[in-house]
């Protein structure tokens, strides 16, 4: 079946069902509790349309990719991401991600690494990773950021950006050298 489409509305109706196990950690401190570790297992159900299709035969699906997350928070201020996402028609890996921010005072920092295969060979599609640093000083109305994304699976760069953020009392300006080079988006 395909979905409806309530013109009057605007909205592609779908009945779709998400389930999720959740585990949190907090830590008991002197200032009260934080967290500092989330992992969940999640996926996606479909009750009318296909979410996952094969090109091997295998008939479509109406559950989704099967996803692991875990966050930890060390430090307050620093964060770890891991993501996994693992195909419903043939439990072959799709997807793989890792970050890692810290933001202390004026700086901030992220660094992240994402990869997709391909389901059904297993063989990687597309490895990247992506860049951010800002700095600014606490008491200065300026803020510089830089940001660079790097395709390693295709050895070429494909977006960086350079900016500057001014504020004033009641007023605000940026400027922002920008390079991008994903098809067909290209813009400088």
């Amino acid at each position: 079946r395909t979905p409806v489409f309530d013109e009057k509305d605007s909205v592609l109706v779908t009945n779709r069902l998400r389930w999720t196990l959740s585990n949190r950690v907090f830590i008991k401190g002197s200032g009260g509790s934080r967290e500092v570790a989330t992992f969940e297992i999640f996926q996606d159900y479909s009750f009318s349309d296909p979410l996952s299709y094969s090109t091997t035969g295998h008939e479509p699906s109406q559950r989704g990719p099967l996803s692991l997350w875990l966050r930890t928070v060390p430090v307050p201020g620093t964060t770890v991401d891991v993501r996994t996402d693992f195909d419903a028609v043939t439990a072959k890996l799709r997807s793989t991600a890792l970050s890692a921010s810290t933001a202390g005072g004026p700086a901030n920092l992220s660094l992240t690494w994402y990869a997709s295969y391909d389901p059904t060979t297993g063989k990687a599609i597309s490895s990247q990773t992506r860049a951010f640093a800002a700095l600014a000083p606490l008491s200065a109305p300026w803020r510089l950021e830089t940001q660079v994304a790097y395709d390693i699976e295709k050895h070429r760069l494909l977006e960086q950006r350079y900016g500057l953020r001014w504020r004033g009392s009641c007023w605000a300006m940026m400027l922002e050298l920008r390079d991008y080079r994903i098809e067909p988006y290209k813009a400088r």
